[in-house]
């Protein structure tokens, strides 16, 4: 009977574990593969920064709630064996990480580790909480912060919990592992300085958007064709007319002729000197 509670607690556990929730979302909400997108990640940071905040916090409480559960029910088939919630949490965040459904390639298992973590010890898993929020806040790394909670839990977890059997042991040294070496991309970027800040991508993003949408009156040169022109030029405007020049490698610089051509609707056709402009002279 004992035996059986750790076999089928352990293949509950992967089961619930290897659940892609943010492959799902994604997949069911916006038609996309999320792994397809932004870092191929299925966790909720990728889906936030690809699919939208809406479904990132979704992923993250649905792949949190199934290292709980896995844990709850571990307990409930173990009759509150500690040794056996270990092994299910563990089983949990390696279907999380591996996913059968997924041909073994899935998420990072932070939140589904931090899931574990509160229904194993709810102390320790706050504390570790506590560290990523500050390392986050700090530096406004998702992936540093993950990694610096995942390597403090077990000084927290030893603390908190007091057995010290070898499945608790190997339990909460196994699962921080397993966290910091599914980083290792993102600690390689970090060592070379590329690793991407959350929220930055999207904020020059929204400002790159603006510089193309807001003309420069001074130049003349068209928010919205600065740098289109692939073949022929660019299309700009410049103010008071509709001036579109047509050139060479153009960059779309609207004022075209001189400042004659500020108040006259113009067209013009140029040979193009390579920034755009028309070769025809002032008009």
């Amino acid at each position: 009977m004992a035996m059986t509670a750790w076999i089928v607690s352990i293949a509950v556990g992967y089961l619930l574990g290897s659940v892609p929730f943010g492959y799902l979302l994604v997949w069911v909400f916006r038609k996309q593969d999320v792994r397809a997108q932004g870092s191929g990640n299925i966790g909720a940071t990728n889906v936030a920064r690809s699919g939208g905040t809406g479904l990132g916090v979704a992923t993250l409480l649905l792949d949190l709630g199934k290292g709980f559960a896995a844990v709850v029910v571990a307990k409930y088939m173990g009759h509150g064996v500690y040794g056996v919630a270990v092994a299910a949490g563990v089983a949990a965040v390696v279907g999380h990480c591996f996913p059968v459904w997924l041909g073994f390639k899935g998420g990072k298992g932070v939140a589904t580790a931090l899931g574990v973590f509160l229904a194993l010890t709810w102390p320790a898993a706050l504390a570790i909480l506590g560290v990523f929020v500050v390392a986050f806040w700090l530096t406004r790394y998702v992936s540093l912060a993950s990694i610096v909670g995942a390597a403090t839990f077990p000084l927290f977890g030893f603390y908190f919990v007091a057995a010290r059997t070898p499945m608790v042991v190997f339990g909460f040294l196994f699962v921080p592992l397993l966290v910091i070496a599914k980083h290792h991309e993102n600690i390689a970027r970090l060592l070379k300085g590329t690793e991407s800040r959350f929220g930055r991508a999207r904020e020059r993003a929204r400002v790159r958007g603006r510089q193309r949408l807001e003309p420069d009156w001074d130049t003349g040169r068209g928010g919205l064709g600065d740098g289109v022109g692939d073949l022929a030029g660019a299309q700009g405007w410049a103010p008071d007319c509709a001036v579109v020049a047509l050139g060479g490698a153009g960059r779309g610089v609207g004022g075209v002729g001189g400042e004659s051509a500020l108040s006259a609707g113009v067209y013009v056709a140029g040979g193009g000197n390579g920034d755009g402009r028309s070769a025809g002279g002032d008009l």
